[in-house]
C-alpha cells in the first residue's frame, strides 16, 4: 500500500495539485492489477511444476482456488490501496499549500 502513497504524494508535490496526486493513484491501480494477476499465476504455476499438486499456503488445493484467489487480489490490492492514494496525495498538497503560504509571507 506504500506504492500507491508514495506515488500519489510525489505526483502532488512535483505537480502541485491534489489532481495530479490522485490521478497517479488511479495509474499506479491501473499498473498493479495485471502485476498481481501475472505474480499469483506465474507463482500458482511455479508450485504445481515444483510440487505436482496445487499448492496454497502450504496446504493442497485445487487449480480453481488458486486462480479465484489470485482474482480476489486483484480486486482487493487497488480497492484497498486507493484510499491511501487520497490520503498521500491530500497531505503532500496540504504540506505544499503550507509552504507556498509561508514563503508568500
Amino acid at each position: 500500500m506504500l506504492i500507491f502513497a508514495a506515488s500519489a504524494s510525489i505526483a502532488a508535490a512535483a505537480g502541485r495539485s491534489f489532481r495530479a496526486g490522485v490521478r497517479a493513484g488511479v495509474w499506479t491501480a491501473i499498473a498493479v492489477v495485471p502485476l498481481t494477476l501475472a505474480v499469483g499465476v506465474f507463482d500458482a504455476l511455479r508450485q504445481h511444476a515444483a510440487d505436482g499438486v496445487w499448492t496454497f499456503a502450504g496446504d493442497v488445493t485445487s487449480a480453481g482456488f488458486s486462480l479465484s484467489f489470485t482474482f480476489v487480489a486483484c480486486v482487493a490490492v487497488p480497492v484497498i490501496g486507493f484510499p491511501f492514494a487520497v490520503f498521500g496525495a491530500s497531505v503532500a498538497a496540504t504540506l505544499r499549500d503550507e509552504e507556498t503560504s509561508v514563503n508568500s509571507r
